[in-house]
């Protein structure tokens, strides 16, 4: 395993740690012993679902950029990519992975991995704009006056960098710098059609808000009737700090932030600790699906080629 392999696996074991201090062991094991086997059966249905709702968008991310592949495909490579993500190669390395999966026997790898990347960045720009409308509009939620004017400037500054941030690359940055080019790869596969573009960011909202209500789902299915609003305030948070690539699949992480998001008003630690575990175990069975789909499709070569490409896009 790599350096960096280890590093995350180092930081997941620190913040976990840090969450076992906090918790009352005893409860936590009863609160998980308590979740009923068809809540997980639903919850891992339910994430896959949502993951091929979001394979979607990348597929007509890809056909906007000119690259002729096939839905199932596009869906073959979004579960390949997940397997990739989430069984030793990180974000970044899982994301390229979904590129070069999809651009099999096609010219346009670079854009293939160049499509994915404007995929995340869409879905980080929607996320935040999910967090930025729900903290300034949305009552009836549990958080602070001022720790809600303090999210809604986060979100507000990934949201408007979004639109702004490519431009002043552009415009300050001189050609030929490998930020600048990664840059014009990212705008030059983005939808340019309005309708295009409204129709992507669409499903991206629908991809997030049911992703916030699976979680607001798991948490009644723990016995918690919280109001949907503090998930639609907190999770869209939760969600963009545990998909950074700092731990392996946000472990650690994610359930720290549940902690620090939503107990104790809607959830106790131990039952933050419960949700996160139901949406990692989501999250892996879905993983091992699309590894299924990588050995029988032979898309499992690629796993020991995983830099393929990486030059080509500058990561």
């Amino acid at each position: 395993m790599k350096s960096k392999g280890l590093i995350k696996l180092a930081l997941s074991a620190l913040m976990l740690g840090l969450v076992f201090r906090v918790v009352d062991l005893s409860t936590l094991r009863q609160t998980v012993l308590a979740i009923s086997p068809l809540l997980a059966i639903v919850v891992v249905g339910a994430f896959a679902l949502t993951q091929a709702i979001n394979g979607v968008k990348w597929w007509i991310i890809l056909r906007a950029g000119g690259i002729n592949v096939s839905l199932p495909a596009a869906l073959r490579a979004v579960f390949v990519g997940m397997f990739a993500n989430c069984f030793g190669l990180g974000t970044v390395g899982g994301d390229m992975l979904r590129g070069v999966v999809v651009s099999q026997g096609l010219p346009q790898k670079t854009e293939a991995i160049a499509s994915v990347f404007a995929d995340r960045a869409l879905g980080l720009a929607i996320l935040s704009f999910i967090g930025l409308f729900a903290t300034a509009f949305i009552g009836g939620h549990h958080m602070e006056p001022m720790f809600v004017y303090t999210l809604s400037a986060v979100a507000g500054c990934v949201f408007i960098g979004w639109f702004v941030g490519p431009y002043l690359v552009l415009k300050l940055v001189p050609a030929g710098n490998r930020f600048r080019t990664k840059i014009e790869q990212l705008a030059a596969v983005f939808p340019k059609a309005p309708r295009t573009i409204a129709l992507v960011c669409a499903i991206s909202l629908g991809f997030h808000l049911l992703q916030i209500g699976l979680t607001w789902g798991i948490a009644r299915g723990l016995g918690v009737h919280a109001p949907y609003a503090s998930f639609l305030v907190s999770v869209p948070f939760i969600n963009i700090l545990s998909t950074l690539p700092l731990s392996w699949n946000g472990l650690g992480v994610r359930e720290q932030a549940y902690i620090f998001f939503l107990s104790p008003e809607v959830l106790s630690k131990e039952q933050a600790v419960a949700v996160a575990a139901l949406w990692l175990l989501a999250n892996v069975a879905s993983s091992l699906c699309g590894g299924l789909l990588a050995v029988w499709t032979g898309d499992i070569r690629f796993l020991r080629r995983r830099g393929a490409g990486a030059a080509e896009v500058g990561v």
